[in-house]
Formats: C-alpha cells, structure tokens, sequence
C-alpha cells in the first residue's frame, strides 16, 4: 500500500497552521505547504485565497484544511486542533493507551484555556 500524501492549507503565517508544520517537521513526514495571502491583515505574500474559499474544498470555508490522499482517495480534515490531533495519532505521538491520550488531550485544552484568556 503506498504511503498517504499530505497538503497544509493556511495563511503565509503561523498562527493556527503553525503545530501542523512543526508535526511534520518533527516526524519528517513531507507535506505540501500551501500558503494564502492574507492581504488584509497584512500578509501579502503567497496564493490568492478568493478562489480556494470559492471552491468547496473547505468544509467551513476557512483555513487550516489538510487534505489527505491515500490509495487514489482525498479526505479533507478541517479546524487546527483536529488537524493536529489527526496527525499526532497518524504518526504515533498521541500515547500508547486511552489514558496517556486523555493526558494529551488534558495538556492540549489547558493550553487552549491559556491562549483564549488573551
């Protein structure tokens, strides 16, 4: 069976696209790193993203998106965190027992709390 393909749609930025990048690199799993021009909030450099958002391939029409093509197929998995979970379990970094992913998944939403006081 051939191994799955990976493309990262988010802005040319890191922000919510950022521990995606950082999973692949750690793993060293190759990905496609599709980055959008974001001119609005200041970043003018990468893909139009008009037709992107106008072409049904995201789910809730925003970004980051992973699109996932295994044996001829492509799946689409949207919003950050389930990205990121998706990938930590695809490349064995989310525990070897429920318990240890209940930990991750503990550490990962205390995390989320700090970053939503702000």
């Amino acid at each position: 069976m051939s191994e799955a393909t990976y493309r990262l749609h988010y802005f040319n930025a890191r922000a919510r696209g950022e521990l995606s990048r950082i999973i692949f690199a750690y793993t060293n799993k190759q990905f496609e790193d599709v980055r959008y021009a974001a001119p609005n909030f200041g970043l003018t450099e990468g893909k139009d993203f008009t037709p992107v958002k106008a072409s049904g391939l995201l789910p809730f029409g925003q970004v980051p998106v992973l699109e996932v093509t295994t044996v001829g197929k492509t799946h689409v998995v949207s919003h950050s965190h389930a990205i990121e979970r998706f990938l930590a379990r695809e490349f064995g970094l989310y525990g070897s027992s429920n318990l240890e992913s209940a930990r991750i998944d503990e550490i990962i939403e205390a995390l989320v709390d700090v970053g939503n006081a702000f």
